[in-house]
């Protein structure tokens, strides 16, 4: 069979049409005031589809939509290093630079962050060693956003390395429950009466220190655009993993900027259960093709400014209309050669913190009471709020992570002996394989929240004091399951079934215009199915599928085995098994 799959390949391959790589060029330098001359580089080099990054001779960054680029010592045109970024020591200091969000919209976002990819010395799944808190590219470090932002929303957030939540402020967010309110729509936004966001303004950010070790007390963000008087503030100070951001500043953080855009964006701008925020709905493709930065500079706290050059004149984009396909990348006029008036940072009072929850492992709860927030998430799951959509993506989201871990692992015969041991399970007492296979999944459900609990209220940080807690957690579920296993289905069924109904919600939509009751008809339906199949229709399916799930795992399993084995004593592979170096997964 892959003797026959490699043959059409080469039979094929004088038909087809493959896109031209392009050049990996550095895109540039810029001038970062009192630092010096900084290289930028891009994501994407080998791949012709990427999106770039643009330098202007003034040293403005144009950020075209899906690009990402990094700060550097040196650029090596077509080789990444995480020996060319540069790290940079931000405590003590305020950095500066100036944005320009012009026809970035709902839905669109535009980035400025740090996160430790100097020390970074694993290239990650995206090959450039990228890091960050949400382990995007299989790496994660910490992170700092000072700006992850739009024409309507502002976010800054802190995030220790393992904290994908995060601690923030700004204004915007929320789905089913509230984001950032530290501002308003009538401060920051369009046309708004202190940033207003269809033109440039000037972006603080400072890393004040206290005590002989100089540790992080906190970030504090200042907006201000020049003829208004009013600067935005937010100071973020009470987070756990201040020592750990600390020492990663420390050891120096790369300067990131971004700009990407979705159709599920709301965890930034939405509107809220306050009817607060600014979108009702995203829409990635309203976005601008680009954003800009530029003006950097780093000083200690409170020191003069380093000479920059002025802004360019306001952006002439309106604020919601997408710009021309070939966006002007260069300021209309010459930009003056004084530095910019900008105010001095001083600290703001410090708001209480909002959870961050990019990207949405679980929607945080209105109160901000860490003990509910789980509950609320959870029993959002039974009505139609965008809470269950946010648990159903976390639920996909740690699938997903499993299969993908799978794919990674070292242990690829271990996970095919097991897989073996499975399937004989299966095909022996289906029934049976999948009551035990149910309730474990429940108990891991179960101890999770328990332990989610435990630290959310700081009931105990003794490891057997914890493990005493799950333990009695996941005997009682255990024993709940069995208990009453028939009506446990029932709820399952039911679940799975809304969720079936959740993921046919697009054409729903449309269909709902004109059949208006159709999206309630379908979750019914889709409720009713579920409970169907897992309860009266439950002996039938498990019967006709436990022999051939069984069958296929043993199958699997055994290839992957056998393979590796014949490698191991021939030298060779077999055309009749999947190569070696397969892993378990593709081959199934």
């Amino acid at each position: 069979m892959f003797a026959m799959i490699w043959t059409l390949r080469v039979l094929l391959l004088p038909s087809l049409t493959l896109p031209l790589a392009r050049a990996a060029t550095c895109p540039g330098n810029i001038q970062l005031g009192g630092h010096g001359a900084v290289s930028m580089i891009p994501t994407g080099w080998g791949d012709p589809t990427a999106a770039t990054l643009g330098v202007s001779g003034t040293g403005e960054l144009t950020a075209n939509i899906g690009s990402r680029a990094y700060f550097a010592e040196k650029c090596n045109a077509g080789v990444y290093s995480n020996e060319d970024y540069l790290a940079l020591n931000l405590l003590g200091k305020t950095m500066r630079y100036t944005t320009d969000l012009s026809g970035a919209g709902c839905g669109c976002n535009a980035a400025m962050y740090l996160t430790s990819l100097k020390q970074n010395t694993n290239p990650s799944d995206c090959h450039d060693y990228y890091c960050d808190a949400n382990n995007v590219c299989g790496q994660s470090c910490a992170e700092i956003d000072i700006q992850e932002a739009n024409q309507v929303a502002w976010h800054s957030t802190l995030h220790s390395a393992s904290d994908r939540f995060g601690v923030g402020g700004g204004y915007g967010g929320g789905d089913s429950w509230n984001g950032a309110r530290d501002w308003n729509a009538a401060q920051y936004g369009p046309h708004a009466s202190c940033i207003d966001t269809t033109g440039p303004f000037e972006v603080a950010v400072s890393f004040p220190i206290s005590g002989p070790g100089g540790t992080l007390t906190a970030m504090q963000i200042e907006l201000t655009q020049q003829g208004r008087s009013c600067p935005l503030t937010l100071s973020l100070g009470s987070y756990k993993g201040m020592t750990e951001l600390s020492q990663a500043l420390q050891k120096g953080m790369t300067p990131i900027i971004s700009y990407w855009s979705s159709d599920k964006m709301l965890w930034m701008d939405g509107k809220g259960t306050d009817q607060q925020g600014p979108c009702a709905a995203d829409k990635a493709s309203a976005c601008g093709h680009s954003v800009k930065f530029y003006n950097f500079s780093v000083a200690d706290i409170g020191a003069p400014l380093p000479p920059i050059d002025l802004p360019p004149p306001k952006s002439s984009q309106k604020p919601t209309e997408k710009p021309s396909k070939k966006p002007d990348s260069t300021p209309t006029e010459k930009p003056g050669t004084g530095p910019p008036t900008l105010p001095t940072p001083a600290p703001a009072p410090v708001p209480l913190p909002v959870p961050m929850p990019f990207p949405l492992p679980i929607a945080p709860g209105v109160d901000i009471n860490g003990k509910t927030e789980i509950f609320d998430a959870v029993g959002a799951l039974c009505g139609t709020g965008s809470s269950a959509k946010a648990v159903g993506h976390t639920f996909l989201g740690y699938v997903s992570e499993t299969v993908d871990r799978i794919h990674k692992s070292e242990h690829q015969e271990l996970i095919s002996c097991t897989a073996i041991m499975l399937g004989l399970a299966s095909a022996w007492d289906g029934p049976l394989f999948y009551r035990t296979i149910f309730t474990i999944v429940v108990v891991i459900l179960v101890a999770c929240m328990a332990d989610f609990e435990v630290k959310a209220i700081d009931f105990t940080s003794d490891l057997v004091s914890r493990g005493v807690v799950l333990a009695q957690a996941s005997t009682v579920a255990a024993a709940a399951v069995q208990t009453g296993f028939d009506g446990s289905q029932v709820i399952f069924g039911i679940l799975i079934g809304l969720l079936g109904a959740w993921g046919s919600s697009s054409w729903m939509e449309e269909l709902e215009d004109a059949m208006h009751g159709i999206s309630f008809f379908i979750y019914c339906q889709g409720a009713t199915l579920g409970c169907l199949v897992f309860t009266i229709w439950r002996p039938l399916f498990l019967k006709t599928l436990a022999p051939l799930v069984g069958g296929f795992l043993v199958a699997s399993g055994l290839g992957v085995v056998l393979s590796r084995r014949v490698m191991a004593v021939t030298g060779r592979s077999s055309l009749i098994l999947p190569p070696p170096s397969m892993d378990w997964a593709t081959g199934a």
